[in-house]
């Protein structure tokens, strides 16, 4: 066995070593919808289009349901934080909403999920 043959067998036992993407990581997504407390006034939208001599369609008055409604205000923000806290403690993977997940990070990951949920259903109850 020569030099070359040596070289290319420890290669060849690293790559086989090394770990794939498959084996290191894993794909997540989080999913979270939440009513907003919004509604659109038509009838508001096309009296200030008419008002300001616009085309239709250009303006779009919206209706803030709840708007002193401090339940709906920390559910809402709940939810921004769930998916900040997802897009931190992941990588974009695709434009579909699935992350990269590293395996190293999953029982952090988990954890913090879990906990986020289960504030999320409390508020929920709660309002």
């Amino acid at each position: 066995m020569n030099a070359m043959d040596t070289t290319i067998e420890r290669s060849s036992k690293l790559h086989e070593d090394a770990p794939t993407l498959a084996s290191a990581s894993m794909l997540v997504e989080v999913n979270i919808s939440n009513w907003i407390g919004r509604k659109k006034d038509k009838a508001a939208s096309k009296d200030v289009t008419a008002r300001n001599n616009a085309n239709d369609g250009v303006a779009s008055v919206h209706k803030a349901l709840l708007a002193d409604n401090n339940d709906l205000r920390a559910i809402q923000q709940h939810v921004t934080a769930i998916r900040t806290a997802h897009a931190h403690m992941t990588m974009p993977w695709s434009n579909s909403g699935l992350r990269l997940l590293p395996t190293a990070q999953y029982f952090k990951y988990h954890k913090v999920m879990t906990e986020m949920l289960n504030e999320f259903w409390r508020l929920v109850k709660s309002s």
